[in-house]
């Protein structure tokens, strides 16, 4: 179960037991919001100071601090001035703002992280034997619409991230790509993580990856020599999964060598789990260290089938898995003088002689996700999203304290003391109730 920035943002203010109102507003200007039968419980004034959040359409603020408050209306009126009026809008009205309130859930998931109390535990597929590729199954992304270590080239394309529906693969998460325009659009691989495949070069290399596409004559794949593009053939568009090949015989002397995510026009087609073959003995692979900072805890290695003469293969049931035991996670901090900038990359070090085209099972604990937009998903249960409320809520209060005076700082103290409690016991019994025996009918 996981929740949404919207629930975790909502559970925070309920823990402050401070003034919060959820609602649709009335008609309303540029400086006021109307809302009769919710505001109008609120005496004159008792919202001032309070803040306004507006969480649906694109207004150009979405805090507004509220500088006076009628009850009989039921107005709010609040700075800045908008550039639209709020008229049928979705608001909060929170203690804090709303900036301050999702800074402080980012923070706390961060520290709580660091402190193990909240872990995210998942299976990362993104590597196969005998592929370097970076990102190879689109797992992490910079934005919501910018995949990790990849760019646009030709049209250039515009990328979706898609999780838990019909259009995700063997690993979580797929990438939806149209081009920015009629003509051919393509996602590659980008700097610094092609030069994992310089080694590749001067051998017979073959690219695979997974396509959805609804669409004949729209989706393939190539490898590019970085002067020219040898491509696949086209997605059938019979609306399914496919998995698309291509082979390219290197020359040492290319310029380059990297894979191509290619689409035609502007429909959408679906690109998952790809990777590379035939390179020689790799052993180095570069890792998504946002995902895992720490590395992996454990792998297995299991075989993936692919048929290329009917563009199918073994996507999620890969048989049975042998575990991998004399592997190394490497972390490189590369130190740039003299502007004092530092870049830590993570390498997994995988022994030689593994049989290529095995893809790699890791089991990893890493950070959750931090939400960039209400509709975004932090990976918690309701027990942990309340631990991160808790905290988050004294966290809140923590940097209002230093501008309190001393009676009210000391009432502030006091809820920070219950709310660091209520985390502490929390953590004390977080994940044991699935070791707590279940008596039923049967157990006397």
């Amino acid at each position: 179960m996981a929740r949404t920035r919207t629930q975790i943002r909502q559970l925070t203010v309920q823990q402050l037991g401070l003034p919060f109102i959820e609602g649709t507003s009335g008609t309303g200007t540029v400086t006021t919001l109307v809302d009769t039968p919710d505001l109008s419980q609120f005496r004159d004034d008792a919202l001032i100071g309070s803040w306004i959040y507006i969480s649906d359409g694109s207004p150009n603020f979405r805090d507004l601090q509220i500088t006076d408050s009628a009850q009989s209306t039921g107005t709010l009126t609040f700075i800045p001035e908008l550039s639209a009026v709020t008229s049928a809008r979705t608001y909060e009205v929170l203690p804090f703002s709303a900036t301050a309130i999702h800074q402080s859930i980012d923070t706390s998931l961060t520290q709580l992280y660091d402190m193990g109390l909240l872990v995210r535990e998942f299976t990362f597929r993104g590597i196969v034997v005998g592929s370097p590729l970076y990102n190879a199954n689109f797992e992490l992304w910079s934005t919501t619409t910018t995949v990790d270590g990849w760019g646009g080239e030709g049209a250039g394309v515009t990328q979706t991230r898609t999780r838990n529906d019909a259009n995700i693969a063997g690993s979580e998460t797929s990438m939806g790509l149209v081009s920015n325009s009629g003509s051919e659009g393509r996602l590659t691989l980008s700097d610094p993580w092609r030069r994992f495949m310089w080694d590749m070069k001067g051998q017979t290399v073959k690219f695979y990856c997974w396509v959805k596409s609804s669409n004949s004559s729209h989706a393939r794949i190539g490898i590019s020599n970085g002067s020219s593009i040898t491509y696949s053939d086209y997605h059938s568009g019979d609306g399914d999964w496919n998995l698309l090949s291509v082979e390219y015989a290197s020359a040492l002397s290319d310029t380059s060598l990297f894979p191509c995510l290619v689409v035609a026009d502007t429909n959408t087609s679906y690109f998952a789990d790809c990777w590379m073959q035939g390179g020689g003995d790799i052993t180095e692979y570069p890792w998504p260290i946002a995902l895992a900072p720490d590395g992996p805890s454990s792998m297995a290695m299991v075989s993936q089938g692919a048929n290329t003469t009917d563009a199918v293969g073994d996507m999620r049931q890969l048989g049975r898995r042998r575990p991998v035991l004399d592997w190394s996670y490497v972390l490189d901090h590369t130190y740039s003088f003299p502007s004092a900038t530092s870049l830590q990359r993570g390498i997994l070090v995988l022994p030689p002689g593994l049989p290529h085209g095995e893809r790699m099972l890791m089991q990893c604990v890493g950070p959750f996700t931090l939400p960039t937009a209400d509709t975004e998903a932090v990976e918690v249960t309701l027990p942990e999203s309340l631990m991160l409320a808790k905290m988050a809520a004294r966290s809140l209060l923590e940097r209002r304290l230093l501008q309190l005076p001393l009676s009210t700082r000391r009432v502030y103290e006091e809820m920070m003391q219950r709310l660091a409690g209520d985390v502490g016991a929390l953590s004390s019994g977080h994940g044991q109730s699935s070791d707590v025996v279940s008596f039923g009918p049967a157990m006397n």
